[in-house]
C-alpha cells in the first residue's frame, strides 16, 4: 500500500484519518442498530452527536484550504477539471454501484426502486450528500473566484447564506439545503490557505484542543450539539480541537497508519458503506445477531477491505475512485482533499 507522498504536509492527513474512522464507525454501527441489532444507549447517543458535530466538516475545511491553494497556483480551469475527474467520476460511480446494489439486494436498511435511481444521482442519496455537496461548493466557488472576488467576501457571503438557511429552515432543493450549511466551513479554509497561517505554538494548539473540544462537549451535553439551532458552536469547537490535535501529533513511524488512512479518506468513504452492508447481511444470514460480533465484522469489513481496494485499485486497475487519463500512466488516487492542486478527489 502507497504512503503519503514524504512532501506532503503530515497534520492533514492525520485529521481525515481522524474523521475517517469517525465516519465509518458511526455509519457501520448505525447500520447495526437500523437492522435490529442492539439497542442505542445514551452513551451512543452523545459519542453520535460529537461526531457528527464536526467529522464532515472538518473536509469542508480542509478542502477548501487546499483548493485556495490550488487555484492561486493553477487557475480556475485546471480546478475544474481536478473537480470532474476526482470528485464526480468517484461519485457518480459510486453512487451507482452502492445504488443498484441496494435496489438488487432488498432487504437492507436502504430500500430503493429503479425509479429511484435518477433521483439517487441527481440528489445525493445515502452518505454521497458529502461528494455531491463538495462538487456544488467547488464549482459555485470558482465561479466566484473567476470573477475576482476575493476569499474574505466569499467568506462573508457564505455567512449570509448559512443565516439565512438558519432562519427559513429546509428549502425546498436539498442542494440549496447542503451549499447553504456546509459553505460556510469551505470559506474558512479558503481564508485560512490565502492568508497561509503560521504553524501555531505547542501553547496555542493544546489550549485549541482543549478549548475546541470542551465547547464540543458542553454543547453536545447540553442538547445544542448536532441537528440543532446551536449547532455552529458545537461544529466550530469540534473542528478547532479536532485540527488542533493533529496539528500536535508527531510525525513518526508509528502514526503513519493514521496518516495512510487519512491518505484513503476518498476510497474508504465511497465504498466503506457496501463492505458494512455485505458483513452485516452475512451475519444475519447465518443468524448471528450479538451487537459486538456485528460491530466488529463490520468496523473490520469497512476499514480494511476498502483499504484492500484501494490498494488494488492503485497497483493494477486505477479507476475505481479517478476518471484515468487516456493514453497516459495511470494516476495515483489521493484521499477526499489533497495538497497536490492536480489530485482534489
Amino acid at each position: 500500500m502507497n504512503h503519503p507522498a514524504s512532501q506532503r504536509a503530515v497534520w492533514p492527513d492525520y485529521a481525515k484519518g481522524l474523521c475517517i474512522i469517525l465516519i465509518v464507525a458511526i455509519h457501520t454501527i448505525d447500520g447495526v442498530f437500523r437492522a435490529g441489532v442492539g439497542t442505542p444507549t445514551p452513551l451512543w447517543n452523545m459519542i453520535h452527536d460529537l461526531g457528527y458535530a464536526f467529522m464532515v466538516n472538518v473536509f469542508f475545511v480542509l478542502s477548501g484550504y487546499f483548493a485556495q491553494q490550488s487555484m492561486t497556483k493553477s487557475g480556475w480551469r485546471h480546478g475544474l477539471h481536478s473537480v470532474t475527474t476526482g470528485l464526480l467520476y468517484p461519485y457518480l460511480l459510486w453512487t451507482t454501484i452502492q445504488t443498484s446494489l441496494a435496489i438488487v439486494f432488498k432487504g437492507g436498511n436502504n430500500v430503493f426502486a429503479w425509479s429511484d435511481f435518477p433521483g439517487c444521482l441527481l440528489n445525493g442519496s445515502m452518505q454521497f450528500w458529502f461528494l455531491h455537496a463538495l462538487i456544488i461548493i467547488y464549482i459555485m466557488d470558482m465561479v466566484l473566484q473567476a470573477c475576482r472576488i476575493s476569499a474574505f467576501i466569499r467568506f462573508i457571503l457564505s455567512c449570509c447564506v448559512f443565516l439565512i438557511g438558519w432562519y427559513t429552515g429546509p428549502l425546498r432543493y436539498r442542494w440549496l439545503n447542503e451549499f447553504s450549511g456546509t459553505y460556510l466551513f469551505f470559506t474558512i479554509g479558503c481564508i485560512a490557505g490565502h492568508l497561509r497561517l503560521r504553524r501555531p505554538s505547542a501553547p496555542q494548539l493544546v489550549a485549541g484542543c482543549i478549548g475546541g473540544f470542551s465547547v464540543l462537549f458542553i454543547c453536545c451535553s447540553s442538547g445544542a450539539g448536532f441537528n440543532t439551532p446551536l449547532q455552529l458552536c458545537s461544529t466550530l469547537g469540534g473542528i478547532t480541537g479536532c485540527l488542533s490535535l493533529c496539528a500536535m501529533l508527531p510525525v513518526s513511524s508509528s502514526m503513519n497508519w493514521l496518516a495512510i488512512v487519512g491518505f484513503n479518506s476518498l476510497q474508504l468513504y465511497c465504498a466503506h458503506v457496501i463492505f458494512a452492508s455485505t458483513a452485516r447481511a452475512a451475519l444475519l444470514h447465518f443468524g448471528c445477531r450479538n451487537f459486538l460480533w456485528h460491530c466488529g465484522v463490520g468496523l473490520t469489513a469497512a476499514m480494511g477491505l476498502s483499504l484492500v481496494a484501494a490498494a488494488v485499485d492503485r497497483k493494477h486497475l486505477g479507476f475505481l475512485f479517478r476518471l484515468p487519463k487516456p493514453g497516459l500512466a495511470r494516476p495515483k488516487t489521493q484521499s477526499i482533499c489533497s495538497a497536490e492542486p492536480s489530485h482534489i478527489g
